[in-house]
């Protein structure tokens, strides 16, 4: 069966889309996404302008402001409501005690899981894509390539995928929604943390060995573990796009006093190999958890019920 035919993605994704509840909430963040896009354009004109130096250069800087901006909220959006939409995609079924039903059926353990996942992802893609006008705002006053917005948001689609792979994963292990969406959200936050805490100690810390040892270039090792952190693989995408970075994150690994960052490109390149590695990992997983019902397995249980029966019965 086809991925474009899959039963339980279409009929997901229409009972999604067909709600008024699913339009009047796009409404509300695209309505709220403007009101912080105005507010913030609005107070860095008053800044510069009460300043005295609202150039064209100060323009530039201002649209650089909004893209950070918007994509810091998109990120943000991508953490906290995907996994709260997939950790009940199977769980939820459980509880209904429709998971059964849907096991009966021909579909495969993965066309179910990719389906569940892509009914529920397809809403969040589409509040991405309805981004697209507000974001382009920022042309206006010098901002980034449009290729450089593709590849953003292209990132934010991946690391929405990961998320929700995660809440399914957890959600094909548990029988309760509530268990899944906390373990969903501890996992995706201990995960985000715990990167950014291990890799920084295990940077500084061979940084100041690599230095007591006089050797060169010591500054330049970063750890391994800050590759596949999606956080910092999007603010260092940020930089290079637009090419400034006045962040204190990174004063922390001594980035910008030695001009390093251009040796940095890669990590958002990594982070998106990885997530996508391990959301193929998980999606499999998931399929491997929910075995749908062999047919051949039941009919031949039934049979022999039968027989028990009649042999009981004479």
């Amino acid at each position: 069966m086809s991925s474009i035919n899959n039963p339980v993605m279409i009929s997901g994704v229409k009972s999604r889309m067909r709600s008024f509840r699913s339009f009047l909430l796009l409404s509300i963040f695209l309505l709220l996404l403007l009101g912080i896009m105005g507010a913030m354009s609005m107070t860095n004109a008053w800044g510069y302008g009460n300043a005295g130096y609202y150039t064209a250069q100060s323009r530039i800087s201002n649209g650089r402001v909004l893209y950070g901006t918007v994509a810091a909220i998109l990120f943000s959006m991508t953490v906290l409501i995907v996994p709260g939409m997939t950790s009940g995609l199977i769980a939820g079924e459980r509880e209904r005690q429709t998971l059964d039903l849907l096991l009966c059926t021909p579909m495969s353990g993965f066309a179910i899981v990719w389906g569940k996942l892509f009914s529920s992802l397809a809403y969040f893609i589409l509040l991405i894509v309805a981004t697209f006008p507000l974001i382009a705002v920022v042309f206006l006053f010098g901002g980034p390539p449009f290729i450089a917005l593709l590849q953003m948001l292209g990132f934010i689609v991946v690391c929405a995928i990961a998320c929700g792979c995660i809440g399914i994963f957890y959600s094909s292990i548990c029988k309760r929604t509530t268990i899944a969406t906390i373990l969903t959200y501890l996992t995706i936050f201990a995960f985000g943390i715990g990167t950014i805490a291990i890799g920084v100690i295990h940077t500084l810390h061979t940084q100041n060995q690599l230095t007591q040892q006089n050797v060169v270039n010591s500054q330049e090792f970063f750890s391994p573990i800050l590759m596949v952190n999606p956080a910092l693989g999007l603010l260092v995408m940020i930089n290079e796009q637009l090419g400034a970075f006045n962040y204190d994150l990174m004063s922390m690994f001594r980035m910008y006093s030695m001009g390093m960052f251009s040796g940095l490109s890669y990590f958002p390149f990594v982070s998106t190999l990885f997530m996508l590695l391990f959301s193929a990992i998980l999606i499999v997983g998931s399929s491997i958890l929910i075995k749908p019902i062999n047919k051949l397995s039941l009919s031949g249980r039934k049979r022999g019920a039968k027989k028990r029966a009649t042999a009981n019965r004479s």
